[in-house]
């Protein structure tokens, strides 16, 4: 009995183990077939908009986008940004868009994940984006997944309780009673418990002792069986809310750029290069103290050309590209403690790119951003522009009141003095009177072969 006790016990751990498992990789492949839904209802939304593309704002173009939101299964809310502003849907109003003033963002629910952005090629708009939240929980599905596996748990937990109950009824008994006399069966009343007798061929000290045996192994026997008998838990978990935000966008003076703000005369070529008098950072005011300024929290501008010249190389060695991004105010613009730290709040925010953003003099920063070409570059540089005019409007009214200047390695064996040089007589001419805030240095290969000769 001990034994077949022991091989129920395996059987039901291992059916609490499988009821578990299996219930769990149902969910999971559930929750992914949610996803695949998501993406491929992404897909039609970004045909609409691709079809659509000339009429973003008008009202047949949302009706289009509000009738196919409904249409799907899985997206609960859809966001699509780009150049001239942003748009809002969602299947019910108030559930999954939050207004942060003219911004929408997603609102944070169990069972809801955002998808990554899904580019659009629309002509005549640049960076549209989009943003999809899906309900990732099949709740009729869920039900019926932990209504199964609740089911095998507790067949396992009646077999169990089955098993214990037998074992208890049939423990053998611990020795054998003789019947009493005629004169003690005369006069029960008198006793109040019988005398136990030892069974015939034994004496009575072995009787005894096989009766204090028998009690012993019984007593192990269900202690055994007791510890054999598995506790059931139930794992509850905890799906983290995904935080999601977008870029600040906002439409007239500090909107995105468009797309005539990028003609071919806004880039600097070997030609237009000045001396470096104004190419190298700004020796800073105190020494170097931990890895990032109190004042900033950005690194120290003495770690720039180090990090440069070590990005670099990674770069050069896996072929891949390197932007660097100089950023500065207007000199109209009170660049005091506040405005300056909140600058460096937003790029850190914006390019989360903390260890490779640094302070620039007292008005400005560097970033480095790798694995990024020119026109990725000039793409984010817009977006950052858009973000620090709607986000500082108090201090910076213009789009000349920010600059940027940034050129890319695109390339080339290139040392971080050089490419500081091309970023800074960049920024230099997105500072003059009325010209663009953000111009971007591109390298003529030729130009650039000569210029390296001359120098050797």
């Amino acid at each position: 009995m001990r034994k077949i006790s022991a091989l129920i016990a395996l059987f039901c751990i291992l059916a609490y183990v499988a009821a578990v498992v299996f219930g769990a990789y149902r969910v999971y492949t559930s929750i992914e077939g949610q996803r695949r839904t998501a993406v491929r209802e992404v897909d039609e939304i970004k045909s609409i908009i691709s079809a659509n593309g000339s009429a973003f704002f008008e009202p047949s173009f949302r009706d289009q986008i509000r009738v196919k939101l409904e249409q799907c299964r899985v997206l609960e809310g859809v966001i699509i940004t780009g150049s001239r502003g942003e748009l809002a849907f969602e299947r019910e109003k108030g559930r999954s868009v939050a207004w942060e003033g003219r911004t929408p963002r997603f609102t944070g629910r169990f069972g809801f994940s955002a998808l990554p952005s899904a580019p659009v090629d629309v002509p005549g708009l640049r960076n549209v984006n989009v943003y999809a939240l899906v309900n990732t929980i099949n709740y009729e599905y869920l039900i019926q997944v932990l209504k199964e596996t609740l089911f095998v748990i507790i067949l396992a937990l009646a077999l169990a309780f089955f098993t214990l109950i037998i074992q208890g009824l049939t423990r053998p008994k611990a020795a054998e009673f003789e019947t009493p006399s005629g004169d003690e069966a005369a006069a029960p009343e008198t006793r109040s418990v019988p005398d136990v007798q030892p069974a015939a061929g034994f004496t009575e000290t072995e009787s005894e002792e096989e009766f204090a045996g028998t009690e012993i192994e019984a007593e192990a026997e269900i202690e055994s069986e007791d510890a054999s008998l598995p506790d059931i838990f139930s794992d509850e978990s905890d799906f983290a809310e995904d935080d999601f935000s977008f870029n600040d966008l906002s439409e007239g003076e500090i909107g995105p750029k468009k797309d005539d703000d990028f003609a071919l005369e806004d880039f600097l070529n070997e030609d237009d290069l000045e001396l470096p008098d104004t190419a190298g950072n700004e020796t800073p005011a105190s020494a170097p103290n931990g890895l990032y300024s109190p004042r900033s929290g950005l690194g120290w501008e003495a770690y720039t050309r180090e990090r440069l010249a070590s990005e670099l190389h990674r770069c050069a060695a896996s072929e891949q590209d390197l932007v660097v991004f100089l950023m500065e105010c207007g000199a109209g613009v009170n660049c005091d403690g506040a405005l300056y730290k909140k600058l460096a709040e937003e790029s850190i925010q914006f390019f989360n790119m903390k260890d490779l953003s640094f302070e620039k003099g007292e008005r400005g920063f560097t970033v480095i951003l790798p694995n990024a070409d020119l026109d990725l570059g000039i793409s984010r540089a817009e977006e950052f522009h858009a973000r620090v005019l709607s986000s500082c409007r108090d201090s910076i009214h213009a789009r000349g009141d920010f600059t940027v200047g940034l050129s890319s390695r695109s390339g080339r064996l290139i040392d971080g003095d050089r490419l500081l040089f091309e970023a800074s007589n960049a920024l230099q001419k997105a500072m003059e009177e009325q010209g663009p805030p953000i111009v971007a240095f591109r390298s003529d290969p030729e130009k650039y072969r000569e210029f390296i000769r001359q120098r050797v």
